[in-house]
């Protein structure tokens, strides 16, 4: 990777899902991959099919390290998918705490979504 990126290699292509690298490395939890893409200038805002960017993914995941990455790196926190999905709205599906203490700490909009965030969060909670 870093021999790729180093020699310039495209950090914002897309695959045959449709799927950035970042995007990619972020869905499977691969910190390490996202620093570099991140630090060789990926676009972290980004968005890929369905109007998924690399934080929706790590915040699906609970990646909170990733989270914490994309962020810093000037994420949008309140972007929607195609269904209405914020990344807040996928870390309460998850029941991700750490992921949704920090989107709420933030100031994210708890109410950014087509569908209950306090439903998604108590349905992980119950089931």
């Amino acid at each position: 990777m870093k021999l790729l990126l180093t020699a310039g290699a495209n950090t914002d292509v897309y695959d045959y899902d449709h799927l950035t690298p970042l995007a990619a490395a972020v869905f499977a939890d691969d910190n390490n991959i996202v620093k570099m893409l991140v630090n060789s200038g990926a676009d972290v805002n980004r968005l890929v099919k369905h109007n998924y960017s690399a934080l929706h993914h790590a915040a699906w995941n609970g990646n909170i390290e990733a989270v914490q990455l994309l962020l810093y790196s000037g994420a949008r926190d309140d972007d929607r998918t195609d269904d209405g999905n914020t990344p807040l709205a996928f870390a309460a599906h998850g029941g991700f705490n750490d992921v949704l203490e920090l989107f709420i700490r933030r100031g994210c909009h708890v109410n950014n979504s087509d569908k209950s965030v306090l439903l998604k969060l108590l349905f992980f909670l119950f089931i």
